[in-house]
């Protein structure tokens, strides 16, 4: 029986998602291995570079002296009469947020770009999970 385009591409992107996953496996296995024979000083080092990273690369919020990090993108939550924006979050010490903006009441979803819908600079909350 022959195989559809559809079917073809579910295929594709199936090994495409276990690809990913094989890899990041192994870059966790090679990162467990380094982290359990490393140094203080170099484990310090390696954390520096994270926050690095993190700080390059993902957008931050600052709340009791804490900063989180955005580990996902925005999306609709809410219901129909209050609709609001969300994402998680997390801090250097592993712990998870809920973070969540209000929509502007000024906003059209008809008329303008998703990137109008919040003011993204100051979430209406920033909840620890």
């Amino acid at each position: 029986m022959p195989t559809s385009d559809a079917q073809k591409k579910a295929t594709q992107a199936y090994r495409e998602r276990n690809r990913e996953k094989t890899r990041r496996q192994s870059y966790l296995s090679t990162a467990k291995s380094y982290i359990n024979t490393a140094t203080p000083d170099e484990i310090t080092a390696l954390l520096d570079l994270i926050k690095e990273r993190m700080e390059q690369t993902m957008r931050s919020y600052t709340i009791d002296q804490r900063t989180v990090y955005l580990t996902q993108e925005a999306y609709l939550a809410g219901t129909n009469e209050a609709p609001r924006y969300e994402a998680t979050a997390t801090d250097m010490d592993g712990n998870q947020y809920m973070v969540r903006w209000s929509i502007l009441e000024d906003y059209d979803p008809a008329q303008d770009q998703e990137d109008a819908a919040c003011n993204w600079d100051k979430p209406e909350s920033i909840e620890k999970l």
